[in-house]
């Protein structure tokens, strides 16, 4: 039947549908099945069955609508993290997940916040059939298929790592190094690591899941991050069946999934391996979701397949909300809340991604170069070193699918995180231009920053060189865009110092030093006329110095909303607290530009 919004059934009439629901038989739907939620009956109704009433819709309704939600043990899993469980309060109770099949033959996912559709998007059979993995068609624990040993102490976690390593060492190039081995001893020697040592144990003769658990316990220096700067340890937050189930499916993946064929030893343990995206709670997302997703891309033919799969998956179930909290949500808590900002659209897409052995990391901005704001996605490591570069939980609706924001953004510096920190990757996004700053002191470390969100951000640090020069490497020159250097994070605006005059880089890629002399020579100065004021308004024009922003000029719009102002060519401004702007003079003419 065709799709209609036209067609309105009173409300009260709804409700008397809706109560149907629940007494009209259906051999598709289960006997238990509770009675849809009015809204998510309406929202069925108008986008689908529209055509239909009375007993008619009723049936419909109760045939071709399903409710998904995480089966209990899955929730306990979650709301164990306290923080987690606020989460699932505040942002998951207001929310309903269903699928829809419609007359048309076709499957929908439908996310309702409140009595507003959030999302509401097509999905194929395969992709239907790993939700309903995911939301209770497998359950979550399954604890028949672990090794008892998981549950029982070790006696000694430094022999269990011994033994560990002996079996790793037969694991090719994945076989832990002394480095690696060294920092693995220094986690399980602690209290909190030798919870972890039955995970040792439990991998018994599997080469490769050895290793990979020893890589594991190796990079366990990180942990979930509040806001106000605490952090929680990993170590505190991991358990032994976590580090087991990370490490035995990773290895899995590795041995049934094509494309794993080409995936360097460096790419499994820096972007498959990991157990988090960002800084989200640890929480055991990998054997789930390895569950649901891998029996659908098996069979794919190409990388490029898999993950086009996955993130149109991840698209059904999860979308934007930036009114949410700072700290990042973790994979699984996704599956409750179905909304978050754009580090959980992406933590979700990659652990889906990482499940089934894609190696997929966070690419991020810092801060944007001529917008407020930063932003992060999803950086796919493709064979003959090339990225696929997507928006989680965003998918681009025609070809190209995996360039997103390549050449199509204005940011200073792009990284990729890795396990040792970010990595450059500015280069890959558009052109750019190799930045170095001479004349500062040798030795010093100095930050790059970008005007945003009302004050210098920091976007890269380097130390300065014994001949005084600091190389940021290359700089995004997508537009021209104004750069300074501080011996202090612009994020701090008290501890920021400026190492030396404001940058502008060019679009062409020239690199342009300005002046920042607290009185502007008369020279090379011109009046400007500034329009667009409010008639009558005072308008203030404020200078960077070498101490900061200070008042140059004001003047009072005219009866047309112009006024006179007279400004400098070579010094950077802002007008009544807005971006920054300069004069740029050409012979007798005079520019606005703005940054």
């Amino acid at each position: 039947m065709p799709r209609s919004r036209r067609r309105l059934v009173p409300f009260a009439t709804l409700i008397a549908v809706v109560a149907l629901v629940a007494l009209v038989p259906a051999a598709a739907a289960d006997d238990d099945e509770p009675t849809l939620p009015p809204a998510l009956a309406e929202a069925c109704r108008a986008r689908f069955f529209a055509d239909l009433e009375g007993e008619a819709l009723a049936r419909a309704l109760r045939q071709r609508v399903r409710v998904m939600r995480p089966d209990d043990a899955l929730r306990r899993h979650v709301a164990a993290f306290g923080w987690e469980k606020a989460q699932l309060q505040r942002f998951a109770s207001n929310k309903v997940f269903a699928l829809v099949r419609t007359f048309e033959g076709t499957s929908r996912t439908l996310v309702l916040r409140g009595d507003r559709v959030r999302i509401d998007r097509a999905i194929s059979e395969p992709q239907r059939r790993v939700i309903e993995r995911l939301y209770g068609a497998e359950r979550f624990e399954r604890d028949d298929a672990l090794p008892p040993v998981l549950a029982e102490p070790v006696a000694d976690p430094a022999a269990a790592l011994d033994a560990a390593a002996a079996v790793a060492a037969r694991a090719g190039p994945l076989a832990p190094k002394e480095g690696v081995l060294g920092r693995a001893r220094t986690v399980i020697a602690t209290e909190d690591g030798a919870r972890l040592a039955p995970a040792l144990v439990a991998v018994g003769d599997d080469a490769l899941a050895a290793a990979l658990l020893i890589q594991t316990l190796a990079r366990l220096d990180r942990g979930f991050r509040f806001r106000d700067g605490r952090v929680i340890p990993d170590a505190k937050i991991a358990t032994a069946r976590l580090l087991y189930e990370n490490a035995v499916v990773t290895a899995r993946s590795c041995r049934e999934m094509p494309w794993m064929r080409e995936v360097s030893p460096a790419e499994l343990v820096g972007h498959i391996l990991p157990l988090r995206g960002t800084e989200e709670p640890l929480q055991r997302w990998r054997a789930h979701f390895h569950r649901a997703l891998a029996p659908e891309v098996r069979e794919l033919h190409s990388l490029a397949a898999v993950v086009r799969f996955t993130n149109t998956l991840s698209a059904a179930i999860y979308g934007f909300e930036a009114k949410t909290t700072w700290e990042d949500q973790g994979p699984l808590t996704a599956l409750f809340t179905h909304e978050g900002r754009c580090e959980d659209m992406v933590n979700l897409t990659a652990a889906l991604l990482r499940s089934v052995g894609v190696p997929a990391e966070h690419v991020y901005t810092p801060w944007w170069a001529r917008q407020d704001g930063n932003h992060a996605w999803c950086g796919i490591f493709a064979p003959g070193d090339r990225m696929l570069s997507i928006m989680g939980c965003e998918p681009s609706s025609k070809p190209p699918y995996f360039r997103r924001y390549i050449g199509g953004v204005t940011a200073a510096k792009i990284y990729v995180r890795t396990g040792h920190g970010p990595r450059d990757v500015t280069a890959r996004f558009g052109p750019t231009a190799d930045l170095v700053v001479e004349g500062l002191r040798p030795g010093q470390g100095v930050f790059l920053n970008v005007w945003n969100s009302g004050g210098w951000r920091s976007v890269g640090q380097v130390r300065v060189s014994a001949d005084g020069r600091a190389s940021f490497g290359p700089v995004g020159r997508r537009e021209d865009i104004v750069l300074l250097v501080s011996s202090g994070r612009g994020d701090d605006p008290a501890a920021l110092k400026p190492a030396a005059p404001p940058i502008v880089v060019h679009a062409d890629g020239s690199i342009e030093r300005l002046e920042d002399a607290e009185t502007p020579d008369e020279s090379w100065t011109r009046d400007v006329v500034l329009d667009g004021l409010e008639p009558g308004a005072e308008t203030v024009i404020t200078a960077w110095t070498a101490k900061g922003w200070r008042e140059s000029a004001r003047a009072k719009a005219d009866d047309e909303g112009r006024a006179t102002v007279r400004l400098a060519r070579g010094h950077l401004y802002r007008r009544d607290g807005g971006r920054p702007l300069r004069a740029v003079v050409d012979g007798d003419a005079v520019e606005i530009v703005g940054y």
